[in-house]
């Protein structure tokens, strides 16, 4: 069941040019934020639509204050959480827009995005792309300066979409990057990505575009960096079985694929050696989710090699890798860099109470 604050389109609704849609789940302190950040910008042929997964906080309050100044805020509210995937789906088909743009709502659209958008869709392009930065959690410290290292828009035609995979790589992991045309999105074989996280990039590459794709150069969105938490298998399920799995469902080259190293983690040590090091990778995950789905062992030995150096090792010869290019760092460098400084502190943190413990309980020599 959905709460609508707005009539549903239907045959009589005005076509807009962009719809900016937002999935929002119990971040309702954030999502104010964005949306103050938004609706300054909008323009007669835009709106912004927040779909609620069944939030249990605030939310509500947050949408209805914000209404009361704009007509051009529209919010739905389920009553069941039904995915972040199948929400993304339900706003693209509820959406006025010709286009639709897929935003988080934890981050923060910077000012001037709109405008840069709508002048790109007025040129009717197949999907538009949009660069992004990284801040801390808090957003008053920026930690890369672009996604993208892109100085001018590209564009790429309908005939270049392996190019655009390789150059564009795991930058499109990010949602917020996504503005789709809404009639393309919906003629796509949905229910194929459903559930994957990772539905959007299904929806880009599944097939080639009758119009060409505009990537943006500038850093128009603010990422947030997530607030360090101890691993969790479900993370390490999306990072080694299901991006991996889309990516080769994908109609891309296999030589294009292969250039993608988070497609194929098992193979390059780097991208272990990271999960590793942010103490999400270890011989459980590498047993659970790497060992039943390899076969050669080459690629087996190079997953349990990984899983077993040292965490406080991996830790310390990547951070300071990073830190020696960190005015070069390059697309999802930055998040990587983050949850190594993460756990970092958390291994300097246990380190500490060890040593606590250590002066407070007596050794075992001591009662001999």
């Amino acid at each position: 069941m959905e709460q609508l604050s707005h009539n549903l389109l239907d045959d009589t609704e005005p076509r807009l040019k962009l719809s900016i849609c937002i999935s929002t789940l119990n971040r309702a302190d954030f999502l104010g934020a964005n949306l103050d950040a938004i609706l300054p910008q909008l323009t007669p042929d835009t709106e912004l639509l927040v779909v609620d997964n069944a939030s249990s906080d605030h939310t509500p309050t947050v949408i209805a204050a914000r209404q009361h100044y704009s007509s051009q805020l529209r919010y739905i509210r389920r009553e069941t959480n039904l995915g972040v995937d199948r929400n993304y789906d339900r706003a693209v088909e509820l959406a006025h827009g010709d286009y639709c743009w897929l935003m988080s709502d934890d981050d923060l659209v910077k000012p001037g995005a709109v405008k840069a958008i709508l002048d790109v869709l007025r040129q009717n392009p197949g999907a538009a792309l949009v660069n992004y930065e990284f801040r801390d959690f808090s957003m008053s410290n920026l930690q890369q300066e672009r996604a993208l290292d892109f100085s001018f828009d590209r564009v790429y035609g309908p005939w270049e979409l392996d190019r655009m995979f390789v150059e564009l790589g795991d930058f499109v992991r990010y949602i917020g990057a996504s503005v789709m045309r809404r009639e393309t999105w919906l003629s796509r074989r949905r229910d194929m990505y459903i559930g994957s996280l990772y539905a959007f990039v299904g929806m880009l590459y599944q097939e080639k575009f009758s119009q060409p794709v505009h990537v943006i150069a500038e850093p128009y969105v603010s990422y947030r960096m997530p607030q360090i938490k101890r691993p969790s298998q479900r993370m390490m399920e999306l990072v080694l079985v299901q991006w991996p799995s889309l990516v080769a469902s994908l109609p891309i080259s296999d030589s294009s694929k292969r250039t993608l190293h988070s497609a194929f983690p098992w193979k390059h040590p780097f991208e272990l050696l990271n999960w590793r090091g942010n103490g999400c990778y270890s011989y459980d995950t590498y047993r659970r989710w790497l060992r039943p789905q390899l076969y050669l062992i080459r690629d087996k030995s190079i997953s349990l090699a990984c899983a077993l150096v040292p965490i406080s090792l991996a830790n310390a010869i990547l951070l300071l890798f990073y830190s020696v290019r960190r005015k070069r760092l390059r697309q999802m460098e930055g998040l990587k860099l983050a949850l190594l400084k993460g756990n970092a502190t958390y291994l300097k943190g246990c380190r500490q109470l060890k040593r606590q413990q250590d002066t407070l309980t007596p050794s075992r020599s001591y009662w001999s």
